[in-house]
């Protein structure tokens, strides 16, 4: 999933062809619209989507994260998709057999008023 500006990018056709989700960002009603669009998409393909919840890059020397964008946790409500956090990052000393167990989160049962709760606890 990534903003519908970067389909006119030169990276828009890989965009295109990878069968990526495009947004309009907070822009009200289009960008309700378009998640909707990407929830029937993702419905009908039966496939999983991949999130940047931050939204942009963090250059940040530190490790630390931005505040999360609520977009894909309204995806996830509205559609009672389940959500599998994945950290990437520098953290070569973590990647050895049995470290790192994903473990999916539930949206199902969750109204929009869950989104914060739901944003915090991932």
């Amino acid at each position: 999933m990534t903003k519908k500006s970067l389909a006119w990018t030169p990276i828009g056709p890989v965009l295109y062809f990878s069968g990526c989700v495009l947004v309009d960002p907070g822009f009200g009603g289009r960008a309700v619209a378009s998640l909707r669009k990407a929830g029937a998409t993702l419905r009908a393909a039966d496939v999983s989507l991949v999130v940047f919840p931050e939204g942009t890059r963090n250059r940040a020397r530190a490790p630390t994260l931005l505040p999360f964008k609520k977009g894909g946790f309204h995806l996830a409500v509205q559609n009672a998709l389940p959500i599998v956090p994945i950290v990437c990052g520098n953290y070569s000393h973590m990647f050895r057999p049995g470290w790192f167990e994903p473990v999916p989160l539930s949206a199902r049962g969750l109204g929009v008023e869950d989104v914060s709760a739901l944003a915090v606890k991932v």
